[in-house]
């Protein structure tokens, strides 16, 4: 082994530190083998957060004007962030519970402010609120949108009331929701009532209802 030989692979073992290195501080956030904090040199490093990075640096210029594509990838991280934010206070299983119906439901609750925030609609009492503004309702309706997009893929798993809060917290929803809601306990009653019927009537005739 001569003096070049030495000396190429001295280079290339530095090399492979500062790759090791780089790493680290970009991609520590991605990569589980890469150790967040250099324990040899004794030296934390912070990763770089999404925050860090500006998502308009991906903007490539295909849809022809490359400045709205910049601005658009901005907001996209901002929407992201407020994402980040909301589950980490409420984690998943509010979206769980209600799925891609109540996903909608709070949309529609959104566009509904949206109508009372830019004076849309005949109350003379429509304008800015003191807690939520119109940019934050776009925000809003913006995450939901990708929400409803990941619930219609499978993406995110599902549950059922009584999954989460038994069947006794799940009851006393339901006759919250038919209190403030008289189509939806017009509907209720309607299949309650019919499913009994169908019970009543397959005993009469010594059967059983198999799919209610």
């Amino acid at each position: 082994m001569n003096l070049l030989s030495l000396v190429a692979g001295f280079v290339a073992l530095v090399a492979f530190i500062v790759g090791l290195i780089v790493m680290d501080l970009l991609y520590a956030h991605r990569f589980g083998w890469v150790r967040k904090r250099h324990r040899l040199l004794n030296i934390p490093v912070k990763p770089i957060t999404i925050d860090a990075f500006d998502w308009a640096t991906l903007a490539t210029g295909n849809s022809g004007w490359k400045e709205i594509e910049e601005a658009w990838l901005r907001k996209a991280q901002e929407v992201y962030t407020v994402f980040c934010e909301k589950q980490a206070d409420y984690g998943p299983t509010n979206i769980a519970v209600g799925g891609e119906q109540g996903v909608t439901t709070r949309i529609g609750d959104k566009v509904s402010r949206l109508f009372e925030l830019l004076g849309l609609t005949s109350r003379e009492n429509s304008g800015e609120p003191a807690n939520e503004s119109v940019r934050d309702t776009w925000i809003d309706i913006a995450d939901y949108g990708l929400i409803g997009m990941i619930v219609h893929d499978g993406d995110w798993p599902l549950v059922t009331p009584t999954q989460v809060w038994g069947k006794e917290a799940a009851f006393e929803i339901l006759l919250e929701m038919i209190k403030d809601d008289e189509q939806l306990a017009e509907i209720l009653m309607s299949q309650l009532v019919e499913t009994k019927l169908a019970q009543l009537i397959a005993e009469d005739v010594g059967g059983q209802v198999v799919n209610d």
